[in-house]
């Protein structure tokens, strides 16, 4: 405690007005190190209050990488307003702008708790959007809320707390039944075809179109021969019941 230590300081006058204290910090930090997504939100709203729209655009956002768009800002404010359980996964790369954009319809607790059902199942990036997409699509073609289709995965699906990927299914099934029931007639009658391990027959995307696509992997002659011989004793009506659904 006796020992002199040296702090390095910015002084400021007491005539310095609170822009010029901002952006002589903004330029000290920008200098030294890189923001997270949260971190540019936050700046670009205090800039906002500080500067007029041209300073703003001109001299601030292209070194904070943000493109002077409306729907850029836009995300910006509503990532200052998500809760902080949100702007943590936003800040460590758990969640990408357009998820923010999703979220921006959205109570404030509905986002918590979907990012403590996120965080249980250590969902990515990619699915999280996918699964906020869903909910948001639901929501609105259901007339319900997040927070009720929420509490239906929990309460009736605890499987989708264990799986990100059957969390997404069975959105995707509630949001396309028909297609869900198509996948499963489709399943049955694939697996009553003898057909080898290594063969496979692919459906359209999401059954739209009518073209299938044989897959047939093979290390050696004899299971191509085998691939061909179960293929060959295939029977037509087989294929005629698949086009016939």
């Amino acid at each position: 405690m006796d020992e002199k230590k040296e702090i390095p300081a910015l002084l400021a006058a007491e005539d310095e007005s609170k822009r010029q204290l901002f952006a002589l910090a903004f330029w000290d930090n920008i200098a030294h190190r890189s923001l997270n997504p949260v971190e540019v939100a936050d700046v670009v709203v205090a800039l906002e209050d500080l500067f007029d729209e041209r300073t703003v655009q001109n001299d601030f956002l292209p070194r904070l990488g943000v493109p002077p768009k409306p729907r850029f800002l836009r995300r910006c404010r509503a990532i200052a307003r998500l809760p902080e359980s949100a702007r943590a996964l936003l800040a460590r790369g758990k969640m990408d702008g357009e998820t923010v954009d999703l979220l921006g319809r959205w109570q404030v607790e509905e986002v918590d708790r979907l990012v403590s059902m996120a965080e249980k199942v250590s969902v990515n990036r990619n699915k999280l959007k996918e699964i906020v997409a869903l909910t948001t699509d639901l929501a609105g073609r259901d007339r319900t809320s997040p927070a009720e289709l929420l509490s239906l995965i929990a309460e009736q699906h605890p499987e989708c707390l264990e799986s990100a990927a059957a969390w997404r299914q069975q959105l995707e099934e509630w949001m396309y039944p028909f297609l869900a029931t198509a996948e499963d007639r489709f399943q049955v009658w694939h697996q009553s075809l003898p057909l080898t391990k290594n063969m496979k027959i692919v459906p359209p995307p999401a059954f739209e179109g009518s073209t299938y696509t044989l897959q047939v992997n093979f290390r050696d002659a004899g299971q191509w021969q085998a691939a061909v011989e179960r293929l060959t004793s295939l029977e037509v009506e087989k294929i005629h019941e698949l086009f016939s659904r």
